[in-house]
């Protein structure tokens, strides 16, 4: 069930889901890096540029999710970027990856998909620093 993309579970506020297929190495970066707790992954977060807060969302769906990472678009302001990591208690899996569900995306306002994946990114390259696995 960890790949699964909830595409109708909707945050308040917010464009529907997207799923970039940068998704399943930000998930490998996460746990090749064990930055799977929200401490880990408040501190990654906050060497990106644009973050503004954590929280613990819920979709439309009735899902809480594990953490949301909130980020400002660097050139509009008015823009965001939410990257919401679900909870990995999915002990039946069968694929290796006890994950609800996939990561999901969120966005306000129109963000193009180029900012996501530099987004992405920067938040991989930022959980190999602060594990000290760079």
């Amino acid at each position: 069930m960890s790949k699964q993309q909830v595409k109708d579970a909707l945050l308040e506020g917010f464009n529907p889901p997207v799923f970039p297929a940068i998704l399943d190495a930000l998930r490998k970066a996460q746990v090749s890096t064990g930055t799977t707790t929200g401490h880990a992954l408040e501190l990654a977060a906050k060497r990106v540029r644009g973050f503004t807060h954590k929280d613990r969302p819920q979709t439309s769906d009735g899902y809480e999710w594990f953490w949301g990472l909130h980020f400002r678009c660097e050139k509009h302001n008015t823009r965001s970027i939410v990257v919401l990591f679900p909870w990995t208690q999915d002990f039946n899996s069968t694929d290796g990856d006890i994950s609800d569900r996939s990561i999901a995306i969120y966005t306000k306002g129109k963000v193009g998909e180029d900012e996501i994946i530099s987004l992405i990114t920067q938040l991989q390259e930022q959980m190999s620093v602060v594990s000290g696995k760079s």
